[in-house]
């Protein structure tokens, strides 16, 4: 069996996608995500992180800890490839300094891995999620806060594509509560 049992190819999620070569049994370790260990201090000056504001630019950063990323944009790293659904196959696990892809429950073969990206509601409307699954949000958000991005689509008036760019998105998660707020202009 190779290993990692995984290969890369075009994907109907976004761009390219990796796709598992046989089956995989949930709590498998399969792949590991490989990059290099950056302080968050640097993290703005990453390429990636400077277009992550693009739905069409790619981020390849994973936190690792308080005070470090894992910048896992290198040749030699299939996972970056690995795409977000909102009912996601597999999870990023810390393990001995090192972040392995596990299966979070049984994958056929040919199927595509995907995680959850958990980005936060900041900016959220940037980020079109296309996974399709039945409770895709259509925005790639943390698994947690997909209640607040439903709520927020029920509501008639909701325009993330025009009005809400204006606005700073507030979860208040105690109550479930949204709000909008004026962006203020930060002094300089």
């Amino acid at each position: 069996m190779p290993y990692p049992p995984v290969v890369t190819r075009q994907s109907n999620i976004h761009g390219t996608g990796v796709f598992s070569t046989h089956a995989i049994l949930a709590g498998e370790r399969i792949i590991e995500y490989r990059g290099i260990r950056i302080p968050k201090t640097q993290s703005h000056l990453r390429p990636e992180t400077i277009t992550q504001g693009s739905p069409d630019q790619p981020v390849f950063t994973f936190t690792l800890d308080p005070l470090h990323n894992l910048d896992g944009d290198i040749p030699d790293n299939p996972a970056k490839f690995i795409n977000h659904s909102c009912e996601e196959n597999c999870e990023a696990i810390h393990e001995n300094n090192q972040l392995w892809i596990f299966a979070k429950k049984d994958i056929p073969a040919e199927t595509e891995l995907t995680i959850d990206y958990a980005f936060s509601l900041e900016s959220f409307f940037e980020h079109p999620c296309h996974c399709h699954t039945p409770n895709c949000t259509g925005y790639i958000v943390a698994s947690p806060l997909r209640h607040l991005i439903r709520k927020m689509l029920s509501q008639s008036k909701f325009k993330p594509e025009s009005r809400f760019k204006k606005y700073k998105i507030l979860a208040c998660m105690e109550r479930s509560e949204i709000r909008r707020e004026p962006i203020t202009q930060q002094p300089v």
